[in-house]
């Protein structure tokens, strides 16, 4: 499961939550945080790692059970994995509706209150605090489970993504990943045939934050950097087709633009894949911005 380090504010409207880019950890701080952590965990069979500053990880440790009972002194997850939100659905105000819910919810949640007295006293989160940096006064939970024997179907031979999760169900559906280029200027001429899924993400944190003005920079970041330069290799025909999906509420209406038509615009519960045909002449692009408003 995904525990990531996190800041919560208080504000007016409820607690806000700043995430683990924004505090921009040392990882020397990363280590001592999860050292502490660790010690407080080590009689429940739980344990943190953290391969980067920005994404920390709870396992299980050994045999420790994920179901039953919490009577007794086995380690192990009483009452099993809690039902979770991503970050990426928390918007301000919203942090108290995403936290860790259903049967397994008020362990979850008791576990978290003591973590978070932990992080109030780290000597870390003092130096920080001294130094007039956000402390880490608590962490996300999210994503919790085991991997199963079924793998993700992917439409796609590469996918081009930043992100952990887009590049970790890539590579659990066979597909090549890579971290995206600056831009796309003279990028599509030097790819091979295939489809191409490239995952733009940078809207998330100042759509969620409400800030107008960061949201439209970006866009306009976005415009100049892949739409422009993208379109234009359409136009003079090294695409076969491009297609934009722009998610909300867990729903994609995609715009597509093909050789032998000018647009089409519909909507699907999912992937949009009603809207897409196989071409193995040129490279297919599917530009895909996936937000989800929280409700």
């Amino acid at each position: 499961m995904r525990c990531d380090p996190v800041c919560l504010e208080a504000e007016a409207l409820g607690a806000r939550m700043i995430g683990p880019g924004e505090l921009a950890l040392e990882p020397s701080e990363t280590a001592a945080l999860c050292d502490e952590i660790n010690a407080a965990l080590v009689d429940e069979g739980l344990q943190v790692d953290a391969p980067v500053p920005e994404r920390w990880y709870l396992h299980v440790s050994g045999d420790a059970p994920v179901s039953g009972s919490r009577q007794g002194s086995a380690p192990g997850i009483g009452a099993g994995w809690p039902e979770t939100s991503p970050p990426s659905l928390v918007a301000p105000g919203a942090v108290a509706r995403h936290l860790p819910r259903g049967a397994a919810g008020p362990e979850w949640r008791r576990r978290l209150n003591d973590l978070q007295m932990i992080l109030h006293r780290s000597p870390v989160n003092e130096t920080r605090i001294g130094a007039g940096r956000r402390p880490v006064n608590s962490l996300w939970l999210w994503g919790a489970g085991r991997l199963g024997d079924e793998r993700p179907e992917v439409p796609f031979d590469t996918v081009w993504c930043a992100a952990a999760e887009a590049a970790g169900m890539a590579r659990l559906g066979g597909a090549a990943d890579a971290p995206p280029p600056p831009g796309g200027q003279g990028w599509v001429e030097t790819l091979e045939r295939g489809r191409h899924l490239l995952v733009l993400d940078a809207l998330f944190e100042p759509l969620l934050a409400r800030d107008v003005e960061a949201w439209r920079e970006r866009l306009s970041d976005y415009e100049a950097r892949w739409f422009v330069p993208l379109l234009a290799a359409f136009e003079a025909g090294s695409i076969a087709r491009l297609e934009l999906d722009v998610g909300v509420h867990g729903r994609f209406r995609p715009l597509t633009v093909r050789r032998s038509m000018r647009a089409s615009i519909g909507a699907s519960n999912g992937s949009g894949a009603g809207h897409r045909t196989r071409s193995g002449a040129l490279p297919e692009w599917l530009i895909s911005e996936p937000v989800e408003d929280d409700e």
